[in-house]
């Protein structure tokens, strides 16, 4: 009852998305962390559309249904993820400075990066290392989002009775989720398959190095499975479930001959942007002694696709492998780690990420 006093008050984390809203609440009891409420419903179709509020009401109503029928949130305060196709994310170089220096010159500095006005959009940086002393910059990763969008979040999150302690991208909660003790040795291709779209990272050493999203979804697949057969989404979603992408069997065949072509072009997207990045970060190279990277980690609900990791795998030349949402949250209790399989672990990445920042 004293909440209201707590300068750092428990939250939970609450991922929307276009299609659902997921929330998961992680406590911390006698040193170990452990899932204190998790849960989901769908959103009704044009409320949320590529990531913008179409109806905040109806929106702010569905929020408060999932909070009010999740036992264990125990608190009003809540960590919300903002959509990816709508945040411009860019690593930059500065002159070496002060970080007081820095934080008030990426204002103007950022005009030479983003695509729209300044004037538009909530700025965010974070001083990624400072350069070798051989070296004249520091790099700084640059945030932008549209005040619209934002606003437009914040605003039903308060419509629906809860109170936004912090706001993060999908992709900062995802490596936060994905990402042993948010360190790596090179750098990781991290692709979050979600059922609209599909956002694909770079994580290295200790920050987020480059963003972006793919126009693939789980829900393509769906859409393309409905039409060739004439059957319903539904129907077609529990056949995608069911079999999968593979070839063992005439259901199971006809299956991966519709979907083929879609993740093709999805596997060419994922060569695309890691192209793209190799040539616009040179210098990730050399810090990695010159190795190249080798790993894609895979997550969302899309990800549970099977034969997906295989197929893309032999695609794109790469190790591709699902993520582990809980490399971050050790859990010894059978009885959640079972509640966490039947719920599909994958697509709760995002909202284990958010929760965790209030933990970790």
């Amino acid at each position: 009852m004293f909440d209201l006093l707590n300068l750092n008050p428990s939250t939970f984390g609450l991922d929307i998305s276009d299609m659902s809203l997921k929330v998961i609440k992680i406590k911390k009891q006698k040193n170990q962390l452990r899932i204190g409420a998790m849960n989901e419903i769908s959103l009704p179709a044009g409320v949320i559309e590529h990531g913008e509020i179409k109806n905040e009401k109806k929106l702010a109503e569905a929020i408060q249904r999932l909070v009010d029928k999740t036992p264990g949130l125990d608190t009003k305060h809540v960590v919300v993820s903002l959509p990816e196709e709508k945040t411009f994310v860019s690593l930059i170089e500065m002159p070496k400075m002060s970080d007081e220096e820095i934080k008030g010159a990426v204002c103007f500095e950022a005009e030479n990066y983003i695509p729209f006005s300044v004037e538009k959009v909530y700025l965010d940086s974070q001083i990624i290392k400072r350069s070798d002393n051989s070296l004249n910059h520091v790099e700084v990763l640059l945030a932008a989002l549209s005040k619209k969008t934002v606003d437009s979040y914040v605003s039903a999150i308060y419509r629906a009775g809860l109170i936004p302690t912090s706001m993060e991208t999908e992709s900062q909660a995802t490596v936060r989720a994905l990402i042993k003790g948010q360190k790596t040795k090179k750098p990781i291709f991290i692709i979050d398959i979600g059922a609209t779209c599909s956002n694909f990272s770079v994580y290295f050493r200790d920050s987020m190095r480059f963003t972006s999203f793919i126009p693939f979804s789980s829900n393509k697949l769906n859409i393309a499975i409905a039409e060739d057969m004439k059957i319903k989404k539904s129907k077609a979603e529990k056949l995608k479930t069911s079999y999968g992408f593979q070839q063992t069997g005439a259901r199971a065949k006809k299956l991966f001959k519709i979907m083929l072509p879609i993740l093709t072009e999805f596997s060419w997207e994922i060569k695309k942007h890691i192209d793209y990045y190799g040539i616009h970060a040179k210098h990730e190279k050399f810090l990695n002694n010159g190795k190249e990277t080798k790993n894609i980690v895979i997550c969302g609900g899309g990800a549970n696709l099977r034969g997906l990791t295989k197929f893309l795998s032999q695609e794109t030349g790469l190790i591709v492998q699902k993520g582990n949402p809980l490399i971050n949250l050790p859990i010894e209790d059978k009885e959640i780690k079972n509640l966490l399989k039947r719920k599909k672990l994958l697509s709760y990445t995002t909202a284990i990420g958010l929760a965790l920042g209030d933990v970790l």
